[in-house]
């Protein structure tokens, strides 16, 4: 998804969040579990790329149909950006400036949590000037493995 916000107005804006999230319920359509392993894979400080995953619990009803694993990916190389995800059982954030949604407060890179919760993924922008426009991109997906890969230059 690319998103682009432009300042159309005279005034500067300040403290602007552009924030998306999902509650993966990756199998449930077919009998699995409502929770998930969910993951920090890497951030945009320690890898130059932010990704979260929440994978399904292994075996279930899609597992032991497919053979896979499906795992719901939030991603994005755009600086900065903060994935979050949380080991508390609410559908959604506390609100657009939820700690977790920060660089400050989104967990550290290889931590997971097992629990029916949302992964998400916020951009910040201290300032917006009249005339300027912010554009990032990032994408929420489902694969069938790890996606380390993602953003890798082949």
């Amino acid at each position: 998804v690319s998103v682009e916000v432009k300042n159309t107005g005279s005034e500067t804006v300040t403290d602007l969040r552009f924030v998306r999230y999902i509650d993966p319920d990756n199998t449930r359509d077919m009998g699995g579990n409502f929770s998930t392993t969910q993951k920090v894979v890497g951030t945009i400080l320690a890898d130059g790329r932010a990704i979260v995953t929440a994978a399904s619990y292994v075996p279930d009803s899609y597992s032991n149909a497919n053979g896979g694993k499906p795992l719901i990916f939030g991603y994005s190389s755009a600086d900065p950006a903060a994935i979050g995800s949380f080991g508390l059982s609410y559908l959604e954030p506390e609100g657009i400036w939820d700690d977790r949604l920060s660089p400050v407060g989104a967990p550290s890179r290889d931590v997971s949590y097992s629990t029916d919760s949302w992964i998400g993924i916020a951009f910040d922008k201290a300032v917006l000037h009249p005339g300027e426009t912010w554009a990032f991109d990032f994408e929420f997906g489902l694969v069938v493995e790890e996606p380390e890969h993602l953003g890798d230059e082949d």
